[in-house]
């Protein structure tokens, strides 16, 4: 079994939502990330090469915000 999986979004896809478990953290292949607020205001965009999710994540919380590719 592998640590990593590629997993494809169409732009403008939701990949995960406010307030979901974090059972994934996230590193950018290609493409731009929008992280949303609760009013779906974008606050941060996540670049190539980055990553993103790893707080809630290792932190075994919950998101902290929206994310769509």
């Amino acid at each position: 079994m592998s640590d990593f999986e590629i997993i494809n979004f169409a732009a403008g896809e939701r990949i995960f939502n406010l307030g979901d478990s974090a059972d994934h953290l996230f590193l950018i292949k290609e493409g731009i990330v929008q992280l949303l607020d609760g009013e779906m205001k974008v606050f941060a965009q996540i670049l190539k090469g980055e990553s993103f999710g790893e707080q809630a994540f290792l932190s075994g919380g919950i998101r902290g915000a929206s994310a769509q590719a």
